[in-house]
């Protein structure tokens, strides 16, 4: 039997935007900015397609778009994401989300870095 998943009213799954999955998460990581982006001067954004478990896990993270250059740091970020379970109907239920990280050189890197991923 497969896990259930975070419905809207068609039953169609729905996908938490960044916003809303600040707002879920309790444990964020951000992202390292690669040394070749720091000496270039590279920016950009990366969004990432996460599915988190009924527990509040990420079990899965893939590329949706960005700047190559930040595709491995921000997929290794979003792994290790959590979140407070979701439920629906009285139970735990998974769900989907997308991350969106912005690279800048002038992040200082301070700071809570579930506000990072903006």
């Amino acid at each position: 039997t497969s896990a259930a998943v975070l419905v809207d009213e068609s039953r169609t799954p729905r996908i938490l935007t960044t916003r809303t999955l600040d707002r879920r998460a309790v444990g964020c990581v951000a992202p390292h900015f690669p040394r070749l982006g720091n000496q270039v001067r590279v920016e950009g954004y990366v969004r990432i397609g996460i599915l988190v478990d009924e527990t509040g896990r990420v079990t899965c993270a893939h590329l949706i778009g960005g700047h190559p250059l930040f595709v491995g740091s921000a997929i290794d970020a979003a792994r290790q994401w959590t979140f407070r379970a979701a439920r629906q109907n009285g139970r735990a239920v998974s769900f989907y989300g997308i991350l969106s990280f912005h690279f800048s050189t002038s992040y200082s890197g301070k700071g809570d870095p579930c506000l990072s991923a903006q």
